[in-house]
């Protein structure tokens, strides 16, 4: 793409398409019309031409989960420096009571899918990837659940187990306590016995 365009500080009044960049490269200008931008920065997108080998954008500012334009800083960036993301646009009309963005309610156990909302709007090969990725999501957070109530099943299980043998352990020490005091018992009516015997035999001796 040719640098013939003559943007003027303002952005020459182009607002953001919605669609946001993040760099995967760093990347230093060699003309004017160039923007600087380092890897990972997000940059919004000024003029939507998917086709183009350069993207027209500025840079943004973070606040909170989305990003807020930063127009008196635009240029041109290498398309192949890239790759499309998805985040809340701080720009976008705000939607009126009726119109907001629906949220599933979360299943009991289940943590809820942080890009599970309204897609109304978004371009139909994203919404197609956001519903396979939502079931995935789901898929996975059920085999976590199972998994997770298996664990908690079996945990229970080894705890009544071990109750058991600790009830046991105390019934066969009780039982050892009480036959130790019989053994005990014989021992003593045994000596008896044979001094009772003893004596006989002296008196008849």
């Amino acid at each position: 793409m040719a640098f013939g365009r003559s943007k003027s500080k303002s952005g020459s009044g182009e607002q953001p398409t919605g669609k946001y960049f993040k760099m995967q490269y760093s990347f230093q200008p060699q003309k004017a019309g160039e923007l600087s931008a380092n890897a990972d920065d997000v940059v919004a997108e000024l003029v939507s031409d998917a086709d183009a080998d350069w993207l027209y954008c500025c840079k943004t500012t973070r606040r909170g989960t989305s990003y807020q334009p930063v127009l008196d800083q635009f240029g041109y960036v290498p398309r192949n420096y890239t790759e499309p993301v998805l985040v809340a646009d701080p720009t976008s009309p705000k939607q009126t009571p009726g119109k907001a963005a629906s949220y599933p309610t979360p299943v009991p156990g289940h943590q809820a899918n942080p890009l599970s909302q309204d897609t109304s709007g978004l371009p139909e090969h994203i919404t197609e990837i956001l519903t396979r990725f939502d079931t995935l999501y789901q898929e996975a957070e059920q085999r976590r659940t199972d998994k997770f109530d298996a664990l908690r099943q079996f945990t229970e299980n080894m705890s009544s187990h071990v109750n058991q043998i600790a009830e046991t352990k105390q019934t066969i020490q009780a039982k050892m306590s009480e036959l130790n005091e019989t053994l005990q018992q014989w021992s003593t009516e045994i000596e008896e016995a044979r001094a009772n015997l003893e004596a006989i035999q002296k008196e008849s001796a």
